[in-house]
This record gives structure tokens, sequence and C-alpha cells, in this order.
């Protein structure tokens, strides 16, 4: 229900009735497939509201400490 714009790779594009937790989990799966791949964690270049905030904290934490 959501993806990845096929325009550029950086914009993340709900197809009509995708959730923010869909939209979320695509995020993490970018994230985490770019840093397995290329050892670069992507970090957000938005602020997210609600509980997607404190996972990104601690995933963020995580990663550079």
């Amino acid at each position: 229900n959501a993806q990845i714009s096929a325009l550029h790779a950086n914009f993340f594009v709900n197809l009509g009735d995708a959730q923010a937790q869909d939209v979320y989990a695509l995020i993490a799966l970018a994230r985490s497939s770019v840093q397995q791949k290329l050892g670069v964690l992507l970090e957000l270049e938005i602020g997210l509201l609600g509980e997607f905030a404190d996972v990104l904290s601690v995933s963020l934490a995580d990663a550079h400490g």
C-alpha cells in the first residue's frame, strides 16, 4: 500500500490506503537495507509524531552510541 517513488528514492508514496504504520515500516526497511548493503545509517529529514518518534530515537541512539 506504500512504495518508494520511482522518481526519487527519498520519497515514499501512499498508493491509496496505506496507514502511518505501513509507511513507517517501509522507511525502516529502506534504512535497514541501506545500512546492511552500504554500512550507512540514513537519518530522517522529517519529524515523526506519536509513538514512531520513540522508536526512531531508540534506534538512532543505538546506532550512534
